[in-house]
């Protein structure tokens, strides 16, 4: 999705570039991985707490083999950064979220967020604790439009009471709204 800015035609152009032009796609994201890795380069040496590499609707926005070939390659070595300089690191990815955490679980990642719930994303907490939560520190799941945005107080209440009894329990888990 960082190439639709690049076109007139937003994310429909940029998807005809990546069919059409395949060379000058892979030239494009060689580039922009050597911007993004100096960013985490320069950021590492400022000693910050975590590093949160953001990268929203990655896979809502792709699909599954683009996100591999382009967007995993770069996780993995820029948490490789982040773990060989001893600072956590954390992906925030909106939207569909299962399939990349599968695909990030080869890399030195720590955390995730904003795993969202159904129906803007696909991540049921208490699966998603299950399968991930010795692999990574989860954060999220309180849903940002329904109840944050659109609910009542007790609608708010409920759906933190939701996320704290799906995945307080073994710890690895943050509330954090998306």
């Amino acid at each position: 999705h960082s190439m639709m800015g690049l076109f007139d035609g937003k994310l429909e152009d940029a998807t005809y570039f990546l069919m059409d032009y395949p060379d000058l796609a892979k030239e494009y994201f060689q580039r922009l991985e050597g911007q993004v890795l100096g960013k985490v380069a320069a950021s590492l040496e400022a000693k910050p707490d975590y590093i949160e590499i953001s990268n929203s609707g990655m896979l809502t926005l792709s699909n599954p083999q683009w996100v591999q070939e382009f967007a995993i390659a770069v996780i993995k070595k820029a948490t490789a950064m982040c773990r060989q300089a001893r600072i956590p690191s954390e992906l925030h990815c909106c939207g569909k979220q299962l399939q990349v955490l599968e695909m990030c679980e080869d890399t030195d990642l720590d955390s995730v967020n904003p795993l969202q719930p159904p129906p803007m994303g696909d991540c049921v907490l208490e699966e998603v604790k299950a399968r991930f939560g010795k692999r990574f520190c989860l954060k999220g799941n309180v849903g940002v439009t329904e109840p944050m945005l659109l609910g009542t107080p007790d609608d708010v209440e409920k759906d933190v009471m939701r996320c704290l009894s799906a995945a307080k329990d073994g710890g690895g888990y943050i509330l954090f709204t998306e």
